[in-house]
């Protein structure tokens, strides 16, 4: 049901999504993963008050849950309450520290203005110690910073790189400020295109494999 769940997300049936997730949180009333799944799913239906009281549920037994507190800085963010979502983010970097979470970070100074700090730790993740530097969310950050142009370049390396986030560009509330701009469009077509197969070899460039064990048999 959890994975159905994510699918039905993608293309933008929040509502079959959430029932799917419910029925996985029935079948294991124990398990976090639904409860953060549940809120995941809340997120990207705008519902981020819902988003936010499972997060702080899923918190209360478990303090350490990465996922809630990640899930709950972004809904903390997206209904303008960044100096929460910047405490919650510093508790989830407690955990450990990656590119990402950074750019987490990067994003919410940006929505708060702090433009000075934003900055800031774009520049030290050039050449950094976390290495490599997802496209998809240094966009959010450019976006937040009123930098469109730049944000659907980045939007594009991350469709084209097959950034796992890409595929949630029909719901992804952090990159509404776009959806209105002519080239957005270009942007889910490359999103959501399946992946290239590549070619199958002709029988030129294939060769004559004829005495090959696994092709003529030999013996």
């Amino acid at each position: 049901h959890r994975w159905l769940a994510e699918v039905l997300t993608a293309s933008g049936q929040l509502e079959e999504a959430r029932e799917e997730m419910e029925m996985a949180a029935q079948l294991d009333s124990l398990s976090l993963e639904s409860e953060i799944g549940l809120a995941w799913e809340a997120i990207y239906a705008r519902r981020y008050d819902d988003a936010i009281e499972r997060c702080e549920a899923i918190l209360a037994r478990s303090p350490d849950s990465a996922a809630a507190l990640e899930l709950l800085a972004r809904a903390l963010a997206l209904t303008g309450r960044t100096r929460d979502a910047e405490a919650r983010l510093d508790q989830r970097l407690q955990l450990g520290e990656t590119a990402a979470l950074q750019l987490d970070l990067a994003w919410v100074k940006a929505l708060s203005g702090d433009r000075e700090g934003t900055q800031h730790l774009l520049r030290s993740l050039v050449g950094g110690e976390y290495g490599y530097v997802p496209p998809y969310r240094s966009a959010l950050v450019h976006l937040a910073l009123g930098e469109p142009r730049e944000a659907l370049r980045l939007l594009r390396d991350a469709a084209e790189a097959r950034d796992y986030e890409s595929a949630l560009v029909l719901v992804d509330p952090r990159i509404d400020a776009l959806r209105s701009d002519l080239g957005f469009q270009e942007i889910v077509r490359l999103s959501l295109a399946p992946p290239a197969e590549d070619p199958a070899p002709t029988s030129e460039a294939a060769g004559d494999r004829s005495g090959d064990p696994e092709v003529g048999g030999a013996g």
